[in-house]
């Protein structure tokens, strides 16, 4: 088959509240769906969601840009037919190492779910089947953790907000919970001091892990062992204390924590977020894992290649997640993990909790861009402990490419702008429709061969 159409939506959706991290306070999403369509008929969805800039170096309408004047002219017209054949087209876009992986993911997950549907298979046994890794004799369950946010203020640190939304989720069967630090560094420790004290009174009979988030918010590797000789003993996990661009103070950290009893799990996130960095923190051991944000680092592409480096690197451990993914990259983010679940550090769970961030509770009932087969469960059902985990057969869906049911409707009230690319006698065309504006403009961009020489500044 070979790529007929691409279209793109500009996307834009309030969040429920405010979530804070270190780097700026974020309100909204606004992120990229994209729809492949080849001229079998087929078609193939993707999400790019690059929350802030200083965390992908993207921003939603420069993707679109990206997208329309440099990613498409390399796709359309390109014959699609194994898992080789995109890595091939992938890697003959990526002419920057770092600021394209985002719009470069929506691509590149719509193709795998293009596929999927040819092949007539979900995504992640064909990535599975690609990498010769072993069949699932049963699909394994995958533990869900929630990230809880403070929105403290001078007068009021929020602490106790924090405790009852974690409470909410823990009572849910939530295994895994994840709070922010750095950003209030004066109340971190009763933070989670008492966040520990309140789990254990409550819940006596349950292990529930703490992991705790740096955010890029220290600056010395004294400053972060200081704190957390402090919450040491209620933490499991500590995530990216330093800035990306300092690896090896995470690395000086991580040699320390070699000779500290009981030392947390130490992960990166924003020092992973393309190939490059994700293989500068394993050969420096700057960490003991890091999370995987394949729908901001390249989409399935990246997931094999790291699954490929892993080859080297075997108890370097994986925690996949997303925070501000719709059911589109929620999705997929679960196919990754299903890809690389022998990689995955299970004490730390699984976080794909974007819907329930951003939207609530109603993503279930038909707020988000995916349906749902049960809309009193959505994402999350419990096993037989009571634990909550990830519904698989949502996961799988009607099993094939990554099984969604696309919710139109909430697709069309979430879009800004809609740009449809495709090509019309040898050149690109594009088609814009400025829902806010109630504008359509149609427009020949220039020569397929001609407009890929044009840089991206």
């Amino acid at each position: 088959m070979k790529i007929k159409k691409i279209e793109v939506f500009s996307t834009h959706e309030p969040y429920k509240r405010p979530i804070p991290i270190a780097v700026g306070t974020h309100d909204s999403r606004d992120n990229v769906l994209v729809k492949v369509t080849a001229d079998n008929g087929l078609s193939g969805w993707g999400e790019g969601s690059p929350l802030l800039p200083s965390y992908s170096g993207e921003v939603r309408d420069q993707m679109v840009d990206d997208i329309v004047k440099r990613i498409a002219p390399d796709l359309l017209g390109q014959k699609i037919a194994t898992v080789d054949d995109i890595l091939s087209l992938i890697n003959s876009i990526r002419r920057n190492k770092y600021y394209f992986q985002c719009a470069i993911a929506a691509i590149d997950i719509a193709l795998f779910d293009l596929l999927g549907k040819l092949k007539k298979k979900p995504v992640f046994k064909l990535i599975r089947s690609y990498l010769k890794l072993k069949k699932f004799t049963k699909l394994p369950e995958l533990p869900a953790n929630f990230t809880v946010s403070r929105n403290a203020t001078k007068k009021d640190d929020k602490i106790d907000e924090m405790v009852d939304e974690a409470d909410h989720y823990v009572s849910q069967g939530y295994s895994v919970i994840k709070i922010k630090i750095g950003i209030f560094k004066n109340s971190d420790e009763h933070a989670v001091k008492k966040l520990s004290m309140y789990m254990k009174k409550k819940y006596p009979e349950r292990k529930v892990n703490l992991f705790v988030d740096g955010n890029q918010a220290y600056h010395k590797v004294s400053e972060v062992l200081t704190i957390i000789n402090k919450i040491k003993p209620y933490i499991d996990g500590l995530e990216q204390p330093f800035h990306r661009n300092i690896p090896y103070l995470s690395a000086q950290l991580y040699n320390k924590f070699k000779t500290i009893k009981d030392a947390p799990f130490l992960i990166t996130d924003e020092g992973s977020s393309s190939i490059e960095e994700m293989e500068n923190i394993m050969m420096s051991q700057a960490a003991a894992g890091s999370l995987l944000k394949m729908v901001r680092s390249g989409g399935f592409s990246f997931v094999i290649w790291i699954a490929q480096l892993l080859r080297n690197y075997p108890k370097f451990k994986l925690e996949p997640m997303s925070m501000t993914e719709t059911g589109i990259g929620t999705t997929a983010n679960l196919h990754s993990a299903l890809v690389i679940y022998e990689h995955c550090n299970l004490k730390s769970g699984f976080g794909f909790d974007g819907p329930m961030q951003v939207i609530g509770e109603s993503y279930k009932t038909g707020n988000d861009t995916t349906l749902y087969k049960n809309k009193k469960t959505g994402w999350i059902i419990k096993n037989k402990k009571g634990v909550a985990i990830y519904d698989l057969k949502q996961v799988i869906g009607n099993g094939e490419g990554l099984g969604v049911t696309i919710n139109q409707k909430y697709v069309n009230a979430i879009t800004e702008i809609k740009t449809d690319v495709y090509l019309k006698k040898g050149k690109i065309a594009k088609e814009v429709i400025n829902f806010k504006k109630n504008k359509k403009i149609k427009e020949l961009i220039g020569k397929q061969k001609t407009i890929l020489k044009h840089p991206r500044y």
